[in-house]
């Protein structure tokens, strides 16, 4: 009896491991690219699963009963297919039987090189929380894969009748060795425990070290956690990190899920040589289904109890319609939008919306009610103007240019060729980069030229200004009065006293004074569980 459960698995994974990840999957599980009617597999075309996405736990289930029904069909030297087309007929539709060896082979292939994309688009930085034996674990589980790669390679043309008998019978000896090889290598995962060990790994302690002395290390998922819990910012692009992160070792264990389950299949202990004195060494090694099944159940219940220690959010920045839009503020709980809305003077007075300005006489000359009440709705979200305090929290931890602190959670100022930000004219104004406020504004007293005019007020804002007027970044961002416009229409009452309404269009509008909008919404907990992974207690 041969392996065939692997080759199931082989097939299903690349239905599942792309990336591409639909929005709204169940803590970011890899689901299929619903883009393509069909995906090549070999020699045949299968079509891909649409009715529901593909989840681990389903490839995981597959994968056993894939092993319980390794009967009957034989293909190259030492092989047994058959399973592999039940299982695929069960999951993603009828398959074309084409050379399995081949299609095999090449998904393998490209399991191997998803995941080196995988760990390369995470960046080594992230991969310095792992220790010691926990990347020796990673080294032997893809090793073992390769050894299994090379030895359906090797199968494949020594069951190719357009090669030579000599030709045929090299590749056979290949076989064998590769095989064994491969043997050899599965069999250490068991008897290191890796199935146990990068369990702990991950969700328990790492060891490094040697085992007379051995050095315990904080896991890697609770690593993580405190990582990303504090930082300062949560961008689309740690978000992706926190999903891709958990989704590298979760295949990683997927792929020693494939390994063990070929070599029990192949024999198991009874395979090797010499065999186990408990097998009957009379007989061929015969498959041992039911012990694959206990070992990728094993790998299944691990990968749910790690799944409660990464703490997964339920959704992503880096999903529809957030995507690359917003950034949280990880010590704030606000809310930021990552694109700046420009609003000259005139404009914020043609077109903004205040409220509660000129209220009571003795609010003058501050206007504590007075405030700028300008809202957007985007990604979902209703946004509003920041307030001082708002604004300033943006800044905490920052050393230096405020500017280039920004650019670290993706906003930018750059005009890129006047088409950005239009209306925007650095050159004129007091500061080149400078927030609008919700708070801070206030009305100059009532003033009329005759008494046959109506009464008209300025208004003043207190700006955030990032920028001198030549765009030098300051060292820390300046609070600066600035008036924004001149001759504003109010209401011709004294209770309130003269108030705007609205959008005043004042008469002049000060050309010098401009700023950006940065809208913010403050997040609720249930918002905050959704996004944030949090720190284990």
């Amino acid at each position: 009896m041969a392996a065939a459960a692997g080759l199931a698995l082989i097939f299903a994974l690349m239905a599942t491991v792309g990336p591409a990840v639909a929005a709204g999957a169940e803590h970011g599980q890899p689901v299929v690219d619903r883009g393509a009617d069909t995906a090549r597999f070999g020699g045949g075309a299968l079509p891909r699963a649409g009715a529901e996405d593909i989840k681990v736990g389903t490839v995981l289930n597959g994968l056993i009963t894939a092993a319980e029904s390794a009967v009957g069909a034989t293909g190259p030297p030492g092989f047994a297919l058959g399973a592999a087309l039940f299982f695929l007929k069960g999951l993603i539709g009828s398959a074309d039987e084409g050379d399995e060896a081949e299609s095999a082979y090449a998904k393998l292939t490209e399991i191997d090189a998803k995941l080196t994309d995988l760990k390369k688009q995470l960046g080594e930085n992230v991969f310095d929380i792992q220790v010691g034996r926990t990347d020796d674990y990673i080294v032997d589980i893809r090793q073992a894969a390769s050894d299994l790669r090379d030895a359906l390679e090797h199968a494949k043309r020594a069951d190719n009748k357009g090669l030579t008998d000599q030709e045929r019978a090299n590749e056979a000896r290949a076989f064998n060795s590769s095989k064994a090889e491969f043997l050899e290598h599965a069999r250490k995962l068991v008897q290191d425990n890796v199935i146990a060990k990068l369990n702990s790994a991950l969700v328990d302690y790492q060891e490094e070290g040697d085992p007379r002395n051995p050095v315990k290390k904080p896991a890697l998922l609770t690593q993580l956690r405190r990582r990303i819990a504090g930082e300062k910012f949560l961008t689309a692009e740690k978000s992706a990190q926190i999903r891709e992160f958990f989704r590298y070792y979760q295949w990683a264990q997927v792929r020693l899920a494939t390994v063990l389950t070929e070599y029990y299949m192949l024999g198991g202990p009874c395979a090797w040589s010499p065999p186990a004195n408990y097998c009957d060494k009379s007989k061929p090694a015969e498959a041992d289904p039911v012990r694959a099944a206990d070992r990728v159940t094993a790998i299944k219940a691990n990968i749910e109890v790690q799944r409660q220690a990464a703490g997964l959010p339920k959704d992503y920045l880096d999903e529809a319609p957030l995507k690359g839009r917003v950034v949280i503020d990880m010590k704030s709980n606000l809310m930021w939008g990552l694109e700046p809305a420009y609003r000259s003077s005139a404009q914020i007075t043609r077109y903004g919306s205040f409220r509660g300005c000129g209220v009571r006489k003795q609010d003058y000359p501050e206007g504590p009610t007075c405030r700028l009440d300008a809202r957007d709705r985007f990604a979902g979200y209703d946004w509003v103007v920041p307030s001082m305090a708002n604004a300033k929290t943006l800044f905490n931890g920052s050393e230096g240019n405020p500017i280039s602190w920004l650019k670290t959670a993706g906003v930018t100022f750059n005009n890129r060729n006047g088409t950005r930000f239009p209306g925007y004219r650095p050159n004129q104004l007091s500061s080149q980069v400078a927030l609008w406020l919700r708070d801070g504004w206030g009305l100059t007293p009532p003033s009329r030229s005759t008494i046959f005019d109506d009464y008209t007020r300025g208004i003043d804002d207190v700006i955030l200004e990032l920028a001198d007027r030549d765009g030098n970044p300051y060292g820390r961002p300046q609070e600066f009065e600035r008036p924004v416009g001149y001759f504003c229409p109010v209401h011709q009452s004294l209770d309130p006293y003269y108030p705007i309404y609205n959008a005043p269009d004042c008469k002049r509008p000060n050309e010098s004074v401009g700023g950006f909008i940065l809208w913010v919404r403050t997040t609720s907990a249930a918002d905050r569980e959704n996004y944030y992974v949090t720190p284990p207690r």
